[in-house]
């Protein structure tokens, strides 16, 4: 056996395969990224609701029409969401609306991530006795799409 046998290729002879390799599979992980977030946008743009409530306190039991701003009470508005994109969080937020149509107040926030393709979420709003009697709306918003709106009295 002779030592050349045994010596390493010098940095001309290495074959320039590697770098094919590595152009293909950086070119394979750029497509595979592409397909998951573009999924992930259509997702959203199907996303819609196919429950919302308002209820006093946390609890969703009780759906309520008529709000007592005396009491001032902490108000959810309880929606759930369907063909959700699994695997990642939302970004919603919510826009209570007076009776003149002007919003009194948004909320904004993130979801947990999600792990089914139906999911419960909502926001909340607590009225002073300050707050405008009338009839308010409440919208469910991803970006500036509407997913729900729900309407209420408050005396």
């Amino acid at each position: 056996m002779s030592q050349d046998q045994y010596r390493f290729p010098s940095p001309e002879e290495r074959p320039r395969g590697k770098i094919l390799v590595v152009g293909v599979g950086l070119l394979l992980l750029v497509i595979a990224a592409l397909y998951v977030f573009a999924g992930r946008d259509e997702k959203i743009a199907h996303m819609s609701a196919v429950d919302a409530h308002l209820a006093i306190g946390s609890d969703a039991a009780g759906p309520v029409t008529q709000i007592d701003r005396d009491q001032t009470p902490e108000i959810y508005y309880h929606v759930v969401l369907r063909d959700v994109p699994l695997g990642w969080t939302l970004q919603l937020g919510c826009e209570w609306m007076d009776p003149h149509g002007a919003i009194a107040r948004q909320n904004f926030y993130e979801t947990r991530w999600i792990h089914k393709s139906t999911w419960p979420t909502h926001c909340r709003q607590q009225f002073s006795t300050a707050a405008e009697a009338g009839e308010w709306k409440v919208r469910m918003l991803s970006g500036e799409r509407v997913l729900s709106t729900s309407s209420f009295l408050l005396k």
